[in-house]
């Protein structure tokens, strides 16, 4: 596995460190290590490891790409194959899982915890970079998905609306038309036929044609009683 330096903290190695890292004692046979282009530091009561371009807090990661970074109190790193542990002065130190489950058993040491590292500035640029470029496609399909379904409701608006108006109108249209009053018998175009004998206006079956009239009307009454003075004909002298 390829690594790189960067800011962060050192390995801890048994022996010493290698050619080409820096570092120090710590205890017994351990050693802080940091690796080539990095430079050590002492900072409260640990060690860490700072580029030339960098000052002050570290990330939480090891110095070196390729480590795995731990934690018991302070952080440090170990080489994959190795597990970090703590001994009963609170020191770090690197071993086999085995050698530390045999420490752990006879109480001369305590597990460290395996803890997640931060992403270096340089990955972390670019995987900003790479996440921005994601997240403007995300963005892109979105406003355009979001259009599309948009012109759709937009559409199926409008033409609810159009029926809502159009029903509305031929319920007003059947609610008006019982209200209007019912012709009565005989009727037609809205005119009463006469009755017999009515001097009322009467309807002529031509157009211009005089009234016609069924029946004639008398111009006086007929007398029942005997002795009363009788009607003569239109048609007879007088």
């Amino acid at each position: 596995m390829s690594s790189k330096s960067q800011a962060g903290y050192p390995n801890r190695r048994a022996g010493s460190c290698l050619s080409n890292e820096s570092g120090h004692h710590t205890w017994d046979k351990w050693w802080t290590c940091c690796p080539p282009g990095t430079t050590y530091e002492d900072y409260n009561h640990s060690t860490r490891c700072q580029l030339s371009t960098t000052t002050g807090e570290v990330p939480e990661q090891c110095a070196n790409s390729s480590s795995i970074l731990w934690w018991k109190g302070s952080y440090f790193c170990c080489e994959p194959q190795l597990v970090g542990f703590a001994n009963e002065a609170g020191s770090f130190g690197c071993s086999t899982q085995s050698d530390v489950y045999n420490g752990y058993s006879n109480g001369t040491m305590t597990n460290a915890n395996q803890r997640p590292q931060t992403a270096s500035p340089t990955s972390s640029a670019t995987s900003s970079t790479a996440s921005s470029e994601s997240s403007g496609s995300s963005t892109n399909k979105g406003a355009i998905a979001g259009g599309v379904v948009g012109g759709v409701c937009g559409v199926l608006i409008i033409i609810g609306i159009i029926w809502f108006l159009l029903r509305r109108r031929r319920l007003s249209s059947a609610s008006r038309d019982p209200g209007k009053p019912a012709l009565p018998p005989g009727s037609k175009y809205g005119h009463e036929t006469a009755e017999l004998g009515e001097s009322g206006n009467i309807r002529s079956e031509l157009y211009g044609s005089p009234v016609v009239r069924e029946l004639p009307t008398d111009i006086q009454s007929r007398q029942e009683l005997p002795g009363s003075a009788t009607k003569q004909s239109p048609l007879e002298p007088s």
